[in-house]
């Protein structure tokens, strides 16, 4: 079952610009892990052509300890490195304190003649392993927050209201059963299995311009779960609904949920959160939720699949979070970014919701006070009948 919800603005608040020196340190009081990149040195990655997961190449804290970043990637190899510092002061300004990250798209196929002049901002990918070096380790269960900016340009316009189709922009995944930053653990003939995804995980990709719907952006959900070809032969597919067309078994964009052109449009920050369940072993049980917060944190977009077979092989655990992947245009003519870089601050993992407690912090209001609200206007897509119950 899935259930799309646009929530109505209910409160206005949140000044971002200045937040206490110790911003960091009150949220590592509340959340699992955090990141708001102003516990970091300067940095950029100097090693480069492929899936870098070196100690001594990685983000290091304020003291020279190691950060809770631990790979990222950089395909591209040509001139154009280090423009300036991928983790550090931007052009963009920081959602909170003076740093964010960059994610800095290295493969753009089709949307310019020159790499050169877009690259250099950021990494490809942007990356923490936070097992325990088991496969075994990590959450069933796991609520990933941030927030995040386009850089002006990032997305090309065939006019000035209709976006140019893309064909893919990969944007987030959480996968699990890996080992350490890069391996996944456990033995396959199929070795192209192993690198990057593994083989139950959920990706986000971010769609727009296509010819129904030329002025809108919208996130993407495509999750995948293992299949058993012949033992010890891995490969993945799209996960299980136990009825409804195969066709409704992966991500579609979800226009009228979770878009993104006016916040786009407007130059905003913004706030994502996902709550992503397993589930257990061989049940529909399983859950993909998402939120998408304003400036003033109330949710302007929700969207909830249930009812799904995400471990149907392996029972794996979800202990990687990615951001970042691969940018592909159509072609030059059908429109031109001028850049390929988002901005990436405040980053979060918890076991329980985040959105409400981060942003009533940021307003020094009660952790967990804020009230979302739930909407009058829901609507709920299958339930074993195909029926659809407006509210």
């Amino acid at each position: 079952m899935k259930i799309f919800t646009i929530l109505p603005l209910l409160i206005t608040l949140v000044l971002p610009s200045t937040v206490s020196a110790d911003w960091q340190e009150t949220l590592d009081a509340q959340f699992d892990i955090v990141s708001t990149f102003d516990e970091l040195q300067d940095w950029y990655g100097s090693s480069i052509g492929g899936t870098i997961t070196n100690p001594i190449y990685m983000p290091k804290k304020l003291d020279g300890s190691a950060s809770v970043w631990n790979t990222y990637d950089q395909w591209y190899t040509g001139d154009s490195q280090h423009i300036e510092n991928w983790i550090g002061s931007h052009a963009v300004t920081a959602w909170s304190g003076a740093k964010s990250a960059a994610i800095n798209y290295s493969f753009a196929a089709g949307c310019y003649t020159n790499p050169d002049d877009v690259k250099g901002y950021g990494p490809e990918r942007l990356g923490l392993y936070y097992g325990d070096g088991t496969k075994e380790s990590g959450n069933d269960e796991q609520y990933v927050f941030f927030m995040m900016k386009f850089d002006p340009g990032f997305w090309p316009k065939l006019n000035e209201t209709d976006f140019a189709y893309t064909a893919v922009i990969k944007f987030f995944d959480i996968v699990g059963g890996f080992i350490d930053p890069d391996t996944w653990g456990y033995s396959s003939d199929n070795a192209g299995i192993m690198a990057g995804y593994g083989t139950n995980f959920t990706l986000w990709n971010i769609g727009g311009g296509d010819a129904s719907h030329l002025t809108k952006l919208a996130m993407q959900e495509n999750t995948h779960h293992t299949r058993e070809y012949t033992p010890p032969y891995y490969y993945y597919d799209y996960y299980d609904i136990p009825y409804g067309d195969p066709e409704d078994r992966h991500g579609l964009p979800y226009w009228g949920t979770i878009e993104l052109q006016d916040v786009y449009n407007t130059e905003a920050w913004f706030g994502i959160e996902y709550r992503i369940n397993m589930g257990t072993l061989d049940n529909y049980d399983g859950e993909i939720e998402m939120w998408l917060y304003n400036q003033s944190g109330v949710a302007i977009g929700h969207y909830l699949a249930q009812n799904l077979g995400l471990k149907r092989v392996l029972d794996t655990k979800y202990n990687k979070v990615v951001f970042g992947g691969n940018y592909q245009c159509t072609s030059v003519e059908n429109g031109n970014p001028t850049t390929t870089t988002w901005y990436l601050d405040d980053v979060i993992l918890d076991s329980s919701r985040i959105g409400p407690t981060y942003f009533g912090l940021l307003n020094g209001t009660t952790p967990g006070s804020i009230s979302i609200g739930s909407g009058p206007h829901s609507i709920g897509i299958g339930s074993g009948n195909s029926s659809i119950n407006l509210q």
